[in-house]
């Protein structure tokens, strides 16, 4: 977890050590609420129909520290994947940062 995380979640009043609870438990959210919970926010906002999914939120990570520079191994760690291959199945990169990436190459003496 990054710096800025850690201190925006040390800034949370919290009454245990998980970050988000389940109310009838007090123990922490199992990942088919979180599942369930982001599907019904994703019908309520029409994405649902366009194909997007809870997992698009690793493509999402892994797309961000990509374009940030981070390395494919480190990514590959971050994600948990056996094999940087399966990493670059995650990592798109924008058509902006491919234009980007062309504009760094030195401009050309014309005289």
């Amino acid at each position: 977890m990054g710096h800025e995380a850690i201190e925006i979640l040390e800034k949370l009043p919290h009454k245990n050590e998980w970050v988000f609870t389940s109310n009838l438990t007090g123990g922490p959210v199992r990942g088919d609420t979180i599942t369930h919970n982001f599907t019904r926010v994703l019908k309520k906002a029409d994405l649902k129909k366009k194909g997007v999914a809870v997992h698009i939120l690793r493509h999402t990570f892994a797309s961000q520290l990509a374009m940030a520079g981070v390395s494919l191994d480190i990514i590959r760690d971050l994600l948990g994947h056996s094999s940087v291959v399966i990493t670059e199945i995650y990592a798109h990169l924008s058509p902006d940062h491919h234009r980007n990436a062309l504009d760094r190459l030195p401009k050309l003496d014309r005289d």
